[in-house]
Order: C-alpha cells, then structure tokens, then sequence
C-alpha cells in the first residue's frame, strides 16, 4: 500500500501553526530523493523546531505506518497530531488512532476516531 507522505495538511486557520517554509523545502527535498531514511531524520528535525505544529506529527506517524507498521511510532506521532489539533483534516489520523484505541480495548475512544474517520473520508473531495 502506498501512502503519499509530501503533503502538508494544516492551514494556520485549522490549528493555528504553519510549518516554517525552510522546514518543509527541506523535507520534501528529502523525500523527492526516495531516501526514506534522511526523510525521517529531517521530519524529526522539522517536529522539533515546530514542536506545535501537527502536520510534522502526522507525518512522522505515516512513516510509522510504511515502517513496517510500528505500533510505538503510530501511538506516539499520531496522538501527539490530534492532541495539537483535534480536527485534524486527514482522516488516516483518525484511521490508526482508532485501530491503536482498539487494540488498547479503549473501545468507546476506537468509536470516536474511527467516527471522525468516516466523517472525513465521506467529505473527501479528492
């Protein structure tokens, strides 16, 4: 399965912060190389010096994903998104937050996201 890893999502209107545009050249950059693990590095990099800015969050959690499905990284950079922004606007947050309340048997909170899951998907334009 392959999941696109260049886009930034938030505008400072959703959850007022922006990545830093030198931050985000520089990542995609990196990742235009196809070199996943420099991309890595630099998203860490990038979530440190915009340490309230989710998109470096989701970002880091997709790479979770691919990584072999590494449940420590999707629990950490997927929660640490939602919680600098609720509603964040890409519903595979939502998606893997859900699975990872599951497995927790935090049921009534794997409703929850996988709710907001299916609501973004639903209004999905793309």
């Amino acid at each position: 399965m392959h999941f696109p890893l260049s886009t930034f999502h938030v505008s400072s209107a959703q959850c007022g912060v922006k990545v830093k545009p030198a931050d985000k050249a520089a990542y995609t950059h990196a990742l235009a190389e196809k070199n996943h693990k420099k991309s890595a590095q630099m998203m860490r990099r990038v979530a440190q010096r915009n340490p309230k800015a989710a998109d470096p969050q989701f970002q880091l959690g997709m790479m979770s994903v691919r990584d072999g499905f590494n449940v420590t990284g999707i629990r950490r950079y997927f929660s640490r998104c939602i919680e600098l922004c609720p509603n964040y606007p890409n519903a595979l947050a939502h998606f893997y937050m859900g699975i990872i309340h599951y497995t927790d048997a935090r049921y009534d909170d794997a409703v929850a996201e996988l709710e907001q899951y299916f609501a973004l998907a639903n209004n999905t334009t793309d």
